[in-house]
């Protein structure tokens, strides 16, 4: 039985090193904000006078059907992706360009980019529309990804001053900002990782105390 435990504690203790090699795909901002601050924006049309909201994923039951299937069929493909850079190809290529590893990438803001008050028989499109949003993560900003019909798309042009970040686009949906989450490179952190390596530890602390447990029964019976 004392063999069982060992080997037990030595696996505990290989998956506590092998946990901070995971990618991980999302990182939180430091003071755990849903979402960016909406700034400013700027319809290319001046035929409307609609207003832009924005819904962090935690609030996606706030939006219809069909953005709220949106925004988690792009939340799923973040999870689902080992490598935040193989969601496209694009992004790779920026990562490399920047020399950041793609394993090292991942999503620090998941939101949804809305219209509201929109009167659409006043005008053909809006066109294009500037947005500047304030978030706290902008510190290790690489990108921001725009999920189109399924697919996400880079969005070119982005450009970040201090904690604010502007780009333009022609269409609304849901949008990822991209960051660097490599290790030791604040301000953002993995929290899921966290909760990860204390489970690990506690389960070691555990298997290394029943291991002394036994150890010490087995001294006193001989």
């Amino acid at each position: 039985m004392k063999k069982v435990f060992i080997v037990l504690l030595s696996a505990i203790m290989i998956a506590s090193l092998s946990v901070s090699g995971f990618a991980a795909s999302f990182v939180s901002s430091p003071s755990g904000n849903k979402a960016p601050t909406l700034v400013s924006y700027d319809f290319e049309s001046d035929q409307c006078n609609a207003t832009l909201k924005i819904t962090a994923y935690s609030d996606r039951n706030t939006l219809s059907a069909d953005g709220k299937a949106a925004i988690e069929a792009a939340y799923t493909s973040i999870k689902s992706a080992n490598d935040v850079s193989s969601l496209n190809a694009d992004l790779a290529a920026l990562a490399t360009d920047k020399g950041i590893k793609g394993t090292n990438l991942a999503v620090s803001d998941l939101f949804d980019i809305s219209v509201e008050n929109c009167e659409a028989t006043a005008h053909a499109s809006h066109g294009k529309v500037t947005i500047k949003l304030s978030a706290e993560t902008l510190s290790d900003f690489v990108g921001i990804l725009h999920y189109v019909n399924g697919n996400w798309e880079l969005v070119t042009g982005a450009t970040v001053s201090g904690d604010e970040v502007t780009f333009t686009v022609d269409s609304l949906s849901p949008f990822a900002i991209v960051v660097d989450a490599t290790p030791d490179s604040p301000p953002t952190k993995d929290n899921g990782n966290i909760y990860i390596l204390v489970a690990v530890a506690a389960l070691s602390l555990a298997a290394a105390a029943i291991c002394f447990k036994m150890s010490r029964r087995e001294e006193s019976t001989n």
